[in-house]
């Protein structure tokens, strides 16, 4: 068998061990993923690994010299939503990326299955590329190859435009076909996002922290004794790059003796050249300079007391914040927009701060004037989370987490934990799980088609235990068509059976129904296998109804869930 990763460490006099970063995005010095790359080249160097960077042609000389990284990447194809081109020209970039000069480039670096390499963002295109290249090496010259998801990936999946999210689910499932397939890992930072990725994908994904470069030197003494609040903005922050005046105007008004430091990313031009009117008239203010050195980056955090998120939240239902992340590993208390990770944090107590409701300057300042008010409460709260986060997001930590699961080999079957919702109107949320007799996903739900219709779902919990699963479904019923029944089983073992009479009040509306799992009937590796077979499924065309709807349908499900028996309530 072959050598995997972490035993190949104590082998490195006979095969040096590699680790290959391919940034795609490198668009400044300041940005995240110039500071994962460097993060990742500096551990992996103290790991005593041979690290290889490779950065798009067009980055400046002086950023691919502070990576010691080969400027040797084109564009990956734009298969975004927001995409300046039609859908078939996507649909031929994702047939034909003409990515073979990315194969050629990690072919010469004579791969082996103990290296690894690690894409900082996941593209459809890229991943079929590399799923092609991996199945046609031999078994010991397959490296494991994690693509990480962030920004472009939670926009795709937001989106109410599913073009982007379709070539993310063609990758998935053209991948599992391949051989070779389970060398390759998605990862990603948070919950939400880990389940909006497995189930667009139809793959299996896997927590990984936000990877974070750490080890700056020790902070300058602070340059003020006023009580200092850093502000940040970046593109989607939206309006409030033009309001940071008035936000920052009323908490003065309650903290006049506040200092205000505020960071706009590179892509913030106009609220830069706005602050930069207000930093001439105020005194309490400085701006700082969109591109900077890692070292004094963490500077102006170890100045501040408090750090301030002024985003709009819905980019961040799904992803993580690696300002949040920094903020934390160095123990300041933090202002976060509400409906977010970062406030799911907050509220896990894995973050000390404010929680805004609104992204409005008048919702920011008070929520800034809160924790100002209860700064040294808020502040003894995020000291003691500083070393373990900095610990979980070291960028070391992620490669160890990275490795041990390319060690434990597992396999990429779409994973659910319970309690989770699957919701039949979303075809990215439904299908995955989806195997024979349903219908296309409709409005609201999908429809049982024939006599039977299957589930597989698995899971990762304790199998010894028993479940209850709860599905809101309306079944298809007519007064010439007034009865139908329903038998519910799990790996072939029947469960319970649902009646429905148009004759009972209620019968004909939506409703929700539950079955109880018993322990002997789950699989010991996590599967069930769910099916539901309809005594008399109908069609609408033969009763009359209006149409051409010839489909044999049974029960309508628009939402499903499982949980633990403890929890057996049949309505959530």
């Amino acid at each position: 068998m072959p050598s995997d990763i972490s035993g190949a460490v104590a082998k490195r006099g006979r095969v040096r061990n590699k680790l290959i970063f391919v940034g795609f995005v490198l668009p400044d010095q300041s940005g995240h993923f110039f500071n994962e790359l460097l993060g990742y080249k500096r551990a992996a160097q103290d790991m005593q690994f041979e690290p290889r960077v490779f950065v798009p042609r067009d980055v400046s000389p002086a950023l691919a010299i502070a990576l010691d990284a080969e400027r040797a990447l084109d564009q990956a194809p734009d298969l975004s939503t927001t995409a300046q081109t039609s859908l078939e020209n996507q649909v031929d970039e994702f047939a034909r990326p003409g990515l073979d000069y990315l194969v050629d480039l990690l072919s010469a670096e004579g791969v082996e299955r103990i290296h690894a390499i690690i894409f900082p963002q996941g593209n459809p295109a890229v991943i079929r590329t590399i799923g092609m290249w991996l199945a046609r090496l031999p078994a010991e010259l397959r490296p494991a190859v994690f693509f990480r998801f962030v920004g472009k990936f939670a926009d795709a999946a937001r989106s109410t435009e599913t073009r982007a999210a379709s070539f993310y689910r063609l990758a998935g499932c053209e991948l599992a076909t391949r051989e070779g397939n389970e060398r390759i890992f998605f990862v990603t930072n948070s919950e939400p996002m880990r389940r909006v990725l497995t189930r667009t994908s139809c793959r299996r994904s896997f927590l990984v922290p936000t990877p974070k470069l750490l080890d700056f030197p020790p902070p300058a003494p602070r340059r003020s004794a006023e009580t200092t609040v850093y502000l940040h903005l970046n593109l989607r922050s939206a309006e409030l790059i033009g309001q940071v005046a008035d936000i920052v105007d009323k908490v003065l008004r309650r903290h006049r003796r506040s200092r205000f430091i505020v960071k706009f990313t590179v892509n913030c031009r106009v609220g830069q050249e706005q602050a930069r009117a207000l930093e001439r008239t105020t005194p309490n203010i400085e701006i700082l300079p969109a591109e900077q050195e890692a070292a004094d980056y963490f500077q102006n955090f170890a100045e501040c007391d408090l750090v301030a998120l002024a985003y709009r939240p819905e980019a961040y239902t799904m992803q993580a914040s690696g300002v949040f992340v920094e903020a934390v590993t160095l123990g300041k208390p933090i202002v976060v927009p509400g409906g977010t990770w970062m406030a799911q944090e907050i509220e896990a107590g894995r973050g000390a701060g404010t929680i805004y409701a609104e992204p409005t300057p008048t919702s920011i300042a008070e929520a800034i004037s809160l924790a100002l008010d209860n700064l040294p409460a808020l502040t003894s709260q995020a000291k003691p989370l500083a070393s373990r986060r900095r610990e979980e997001s070291s960028a070391r930590n992620v490669l160890e987490r990275m490795f041990a699961l390319a060690d434990e080999n597992p396999d990429m079957a779409p994973r659910y934990l319970l309690g989770e919702e699957i919701d039949f109107s979303n075809a990215y949320d439904s299908r995955c799980f989806m195997r024979g007799g349903w219908s296309s996903t409709e409005a609201r739900a999908a429809w049982t088609l024939g006599p039977k219709a299957i589930l597989e779902i698995v899971t990762d919990d304790n199998p010894g235990e028993p479940l209850t699963l709860s599905a809101l479904v309306i079944p298809f019923l007519h007064p010439e068509h007034p009865k139908l029944t329903v038998a519910v089983s799990v790996n072939g073992q029947a469960v319970t059976q649902w009646a429905f009479d148009l004759n009972e009040p209620g019968a004909a509306g939506e409703m929700w129904c539950s079955a109880s799992i018993p322990a002997e009937a789950r699989g010991k590796d996590g599967r069930l296998i769910i099916s539901f077979a309809v005594d008399s499924p109908a069609s609408p065309l033969k009763l009359g109804l209006p149409g051409e709807d010839d489909r044999q349908l049974g029960l309508g499900f628009f939402k499903l869930l499982i949980t633990a028996s403890r929890a057996d309530s049949a309505e959530p």
